[in-house]
C-alpha cells in the first residue's frame, strides 16, 4: 500500500539506506510519459520524486559472454543447452533447452500461475514488446515443449500448453482493450477499466505500461489510431 511504502522508505532512511531505482522505470522520464498518457497530477508527482540513486549502476556486472538464438552452451558430459531467443518480458530474454532431456528452462517467459509482465518500457529499444512476446510464446507452442522449469513457481508439466494459454489471455486482453477505445481514451483511462481499481501506485506503474503495450500493438496492427488531444495521447478503435 502507499502507507506501507511510506513506512518502508522512512525506516530505511533512519538506517541511512534508500531505495535504488532503474531510471527507465521511475523518475522524471517515466513521470513525463505517465503525464502524456493521462495520469493525474499527484501520481505524476509521485513517479517524478522516485529518483535514481547515483551509485546504482556500478552494482550491475557487465555480461561475461553474450549468446544468440540457436547457440549451444556446453554444460559437460556431452550435454548442452540450446538458446531460444524470447523477447517480450525483457528484450534480451532467452529460454534454454536441455539437449539431452528436452527440459525447457523458461525464465520469466512461461510462468505457471500468472502471466509475465510485458510493459512498454523503452520504445526505442523495443517498440512492440507485446507483439514480440506473443511471437516468442508461439515458438514455445510450436516446439512442443513438455517439462518446463520457470523462474518463479512450480514446475510446468506442459510448457507449450501453458504458453498457448498465455497467448489466449493476451488475445482476450486485446479484445477488452478494443472495447474501451470506441471513443478516444488515454492509456490511464483504459488501465482504470481493465485492471482492478484498488492497485497501489507501484502496481499502477506496471499496469499503465502493460496497458500501453496492448494499445501500441493495436496501433501497429492498424486496429487502433493514436492521436494527441489537449496535450495528451488518446487511442481510438479503427472502424
Amino acid at each position: 500500500s502507499d502507507d506501507g511504502y511510506d513506512a518502508l522508505t522512512s525506516g530505511l532512511a533512519d538506517l541511512g539506506l534508500r531505495i535504488m531505482n532503474n531510471p527507465t522505470e521511475w523518475g522524471p522520464a517515466f513521470a513525463a510519459m505517465a503525464h502524456d498518457h493521462g495520469a493525474p497530477a499527484d501520481v505524476v508527482t509521485f513517479f517524478d520524486e522516485m529518483r535514481v540513486a547515483p551509485d546504482w549502476w556500478h552494482l550491475v556486472d557487465p555480461p561475461h559472454e553474450t549468446v544468440s538464438d540457436g547457440d549451444t552452451i556446453p554444460i559437460g558430459d556431452g550435454r548442452s543447452l540450446e538458446v531460444i531467443y524470447t523477447p517480450g518480458h525483457e528484450i534480451a530474454h532467452i529460454c534454454l533447452k536441455d539437449s539431452t532431456t528436452g527440459v525447457l528452462f523458461s525464465g520469466d517467459h512461461v510462468l505457471p500461475r500468472i502471466t509475465p509482465y510485458v510493459g512498454f518500457e523503452d520504445p526505442e529499444r523495443d517498440p512492440n514488446p507485446l507483439g514480440n512476446f506473443m511471437a516468442s510464446l508461439q515458438r514455445i507452442v510450436d516446439g512442443d515443449h513438455g517439462v518446463t522449469y520457470p523462474a518463479h513457481g512450480d514446475i510446468v508439466e506442459r510448457g507449450s500448453a501453458r504458453a498457448e494459454q498465455i497467448i489466449l489471455h493476451h488475445e482476450r486482453r486485446l479484445n477488452d482493450t478494443m472495447g474501451e477505445i470506441v471513443d478516444p481514451a488515454t492509456a490511464w483511462d483504459v488501465m482504470g477499466e481493465i485492471f482492478r481499481p484498488n492497485l497501489d501506485l507501484f502496481h499502477k506503474r506496471l499496469a499503465l505500461r502493460e496497458t500501453l503495450s496492448h494499445l501500441e500493438l493495436l496501433v501497429l496492427d492498424h486496429r487502433a489510431h493514436k492521436g494527441e488531444e489537449h496535450g495528451l495521447w488518446h487511442y481510438r478503435r479503427s472502424h
